[in-house]
């Protein structure tokens, strides 16, 4: 997880370096749209991995590897897609990650192009 975090931090720094230069403040709009979905998110993101964890603790590795694993079939799919609402899930469209995308890309997403 280290190497996708500097690159992540880079990215970030030289966003906002970019940002900082056009001279219109659009660092500081930036900075505070991110911020909003911090803390939109951050409850969401707490709730998951505590369930997560308390999965992995009380449900046994049977148990996990028969409901999603690779022998699970389209029953896995669906269930560890439904549990993915900000993504590849079945929710995408209320997704604030795909709706921070122009909408070309969303288009070739769509399309199942990506």
């Amino acid at each position: 997880m280290f190497i996708p975090t500097v690159i992540m931090a880079l990215l970030a720094i030289i966003l906002l370096y970019l940002g900082y230069r056009t001279g219109e403040g659009q660092h500081i709009i930036g900075l505070k749209r991110g911020t909003t979905m911090i803390i939109e998110i951050l409850p969401l993101l707490v709730c998951a991995f505590v369930v997560a964890g308390m999965a992995q603790v009380l449900l046994p590795q049977e148990t996990l590897a028969k409901w999603i694993g690779a022998e699970s079939g389209l029953k896995g799919i669906l269930l560890s897609s439904s549990c993915r609402p900000d993504s590849s899930g079945i929710f995408r469209e209320q997704s604030h990650i795909m709706n921070s995308f122009p909408k070309h890309v969303q288009n070739l997403v769509d399309e199942e192009r990506i």
